[in-house]
C-alpha cells in the first residue's frame, strides 16, 4: 500500500473515530435527558421510538463507515471483536432472562404464571457494558497478536 493511501486511510479512520466519540457523548446526554424528562412528565411513545430509532440508525451508519475505512486486516479484527461482543452480550442477557424465569418459578411454584420475568435494569446495563468491554479487549488482543506476527 502506498504511503499516500495509508495516510488517507489513517486520516479517515481518525475522523470516523472522532465522529463516533461525539455520537456517543451526544446520544448519552440525549437518552439520559429523555429518560429524565419522561420521569418528570410522560413523553409520547412516538418521541421515544423516533429518538431511539434515529440513535440506532446513526450508530449503524458509523459502524458501516468504520468498516469501509479499514484495511483487510482491520476489517477482520473489527468483525472478530463484534462477534465476541455479541456473544458476551447475548450470553449475559440470556442468563439474566433465565435467572428471572427461575426466580419467578421459585416464587410462584408454577411455570408461566406471571408472564415475562422481572430482570433488573442494572443487570441489563452491565451486560451491555460487558459486551463493549469485551469488544475493546478483543481489539487490543488482536492488535497485539498482529504486531507480534510482524
Amino acid at each position: 500500500m502506498s504511503a499516500a493511501k495509508k495516510a488517507n486511510r489513517d486520516r479517515q479512520w481518525s475522523r470516523v473515530r472522532r465522529v463516533e466519540f461525539v455520537y456517543v457523548a451526544v446520544m448519552s446526554v440525549l437518552i439520559v435527558g429523555l429518560f429524565g424528562y419522561a420521569s418528570l412528565r410522560p413523553a409520547s411513545d412516538l418521541v421515544f421510538w423516533l429518538v431511539t430509532g434515529l440513535t440506532m440508525l446513526l450508530g449503524l451508519g458509523i459502524w458501516v463507515r468504520q468498516y469501509q475505512v479499514l484495511d483487510e486486516l482491520g476489517r477482520l479484527r473489527f468483525l472478530k471483536s463484534w462477534m465476541v461482543s455479541g456473544m458476551v452480550t447475548l450470553s449475559s442477557l440470556t442468563w439474566a432472562l433465565l435467572w428471572g424465569i427461575y426466580e419467578d418459578v421459585k416464587r410462584s411454584g408454577e411455570a408461566g404464571t406471571s408472564g415475562l420475568p422481572d430482570v433488573p435494569f442494572w443487570f441489563v446495563y452491565l451486560s451491555m457494558l460487558a459486551g463493549l468491554v469485551a469488544m475493546g479487549l478483543t481489539n487490543l488482543y488482536l492488535r497485539r497478536q498482529d504486531e507480534r506476527a510482524e
